[in-house]
């Protein structure tokens, strides 16, 4: 007869909770590859935004050629959800020679300190990155 099963190697198909196990398992599977695809696009959104405000940083810095003229402390929004700000002190004066007392430079030579911050929301949190540096230039005039 063609219908009777007897042998344990006869069964055609799976078990109910055979199927209900491998779906458990398939769904664990995909929720932890779309959780590690999640973070990756965070992670990768969060790098870039640090990317941008370092090059806003850098712009900032390069756009300084005469600390001396510049307020001391300056800020303004940036566009696209940054603000900037720049600190500018002086961080020693060397004086100028005798021979040198004409021109911009007559008051001598100063080292200023100079920090560019960018900020930015990311989420509920602001984000901050900061650059230092030190700029040659010549000593502010007194007053105002």
């Amino acid at each position: 007869m063609r219908g009777v099963r007897d042998g344990p190697g006869d069964e055609r198909g799976f078990v109910l909770i055979e199927v209900l196990v491998a779906l458990a398992i398939t769904l664990l599977a995909l929720d932890l590859l779309y959780g590690s695809i999640a973070d990756a696009l965070r992670i990768a959104h969060a790098t870039a935004a640090w990317e941008v405000a370092v090059s806003r940083a850098q712009s900032h810095l390069a756009a300084i050629d005469n600390p001396a003229a510049l307020p001391v402390v300056q800020s303004d929004d940036d566009g696209d959800g940054y603000h900037w700000s720049t600190r500018i002190l002086v961080a020693g004066i060397a004086p100028a020679p005798a021979q040198a007392r004409r021109g911009p430079w007559s008051r001598g030579t100063a080292l200023y300190s100079v920090t560019v911050t960018i900020s930015w929301k990311e989420g509920r949190s602001e984000r901050r990155f900061v650059l230092n540096s030190a700029l040659l230039g010549p000593v502010r005039k007194a007053g105002p």
